[in-house]
């Protein structure tokens, strides 16, 4: 169910942070840059989009999804699946989520767990490979991970962040190695680009047994290493950034329980000007002050975490 009906919407104004910061916590940040209209004009479509799909569903017991992808009701995720991740949710970034729709689905992709499918307004609806359905348990994840993951990436839909949009939702994981490399993949072309050099070693390799033996295939077997550790480093840098963010944050007197919560809700960029920050200073407190002042995202910021 939505947080709001659509008359406390249209009825919501900006000085009402009570019920922003409500807003916030039930996973409906304010995007980048997001004026108050904007936003509330998001949550208007949002709320349309939900009440579209619970229609649908009761009156039909069936939806089409962007046109192609059908969904039956008796594949809805149920109300009790979103327990254990929204106290995960609630534990590390301070929200939850219980209005976004969730499907298993057959036609997710042969090694995806889930993905989210993201609307027009932002509004994500959460596919989920039918794998889970019967066992909760497929290859290496569970159902309650890949939930989590998933509802972690809707909520920051409007951040628009890619640098470290996977190493928030890996940070949940059960997997050390998920948590430390998962961030590495920041979209499907990294994934392409690793397993390329060894199709291409595959290739090469046959062309030596069938037709030349003399090939030297030493340059790709070099390849092969070489964007792996690309990807390495370059998640290495970015979670390094994010830990002065946090030390940062931390000596500034903000709870440490807050921090996760804080960055969570800002983009690389922020991210990357409050890492460069080493102490109090007027640069610092002159930057705050200017978004605290400028955008309602960081005015609920300033609110639910106490930033002054």
């Amino acid at each position: 169910m939505f947080p709001l009906n659509r008359e406390q919407i249209e009825n919501l104004n900006e000085e009402d942070l009570e019920t922003l910061c409500y807003l916030d916590s039930e996973g409906l940040f304010p995007g980048i840059n997001e004026n108050f209209a904007e936003y509330k004009t998001r949550l208007l479509k949002i709320y349309d989009d939900i009440a579209h799909i619970n229609s649908e569903i009761n009156t039909k017991k069936v939806i089409c999804i962007d046109n192609k992808i059908k969904i039956k009701a008796e594949d809805q995720l149920s109300e009790d699946k979103y327990i254990k991740p929204n106290l995960e949710l609630t534990q590390k970034y301070s929200f939850r989520i219980n209005w976004i729709a969730a499907f298993f689905h057959r036609n997710v992709g042969l090694l995806t767990g889930a993905y989210n499918l993201t609307f027009e307004s932002e509004f994500s609806c959460i596919l989920i490979s039918k794998k889970f359905k019967c066992k909760g348990r497929w290859l290496i994840y569970s159902l309650q991970e890949i939930i989590t993951h998933e509802l972690c990436h809707a909520a920051r839909v409007p951040i628009k962040d890619k640098h470290l949009e996977e190493f928030f939702a890996y940070s949940l994981s059960t997997s050390p190695i998920r948590r430390e490399l998962g961030n590495c993949f920041r979209n499907p072309l990294d994934s392409f680009l690793l397993l390329l050099p060894i199709l291409l070693l595959f290739l090469v390799q046959s062309y030596k047994i069938y037709f030349f033996n003399e090939l030297n295939s030493a340059f790709f077997w070099i390849l092969i290493f070489v964007y792996p550790l690309f990807l390495v480093i370059r998640n290495k840098t970015a979670v390094r950034i994010y830990k002065k963010a946090e030390n940062y944050l931390n000596k500034s007197g903000v709870s440490i329980q807050d921090i996760p919560a804080i960055l969570f809700r800002c983009n690389y960029d922020e991210i990357k000007k409050i890492a460069g920050f080493h102490s109090a200073s007027s640069e610092s407190e002159e930057w705050f002050s200017e978004r605290i002042n400028s955008e309602i995202r960081w005015k609920i910021i300033s609110k639910r975490f106490k930033l002054r």
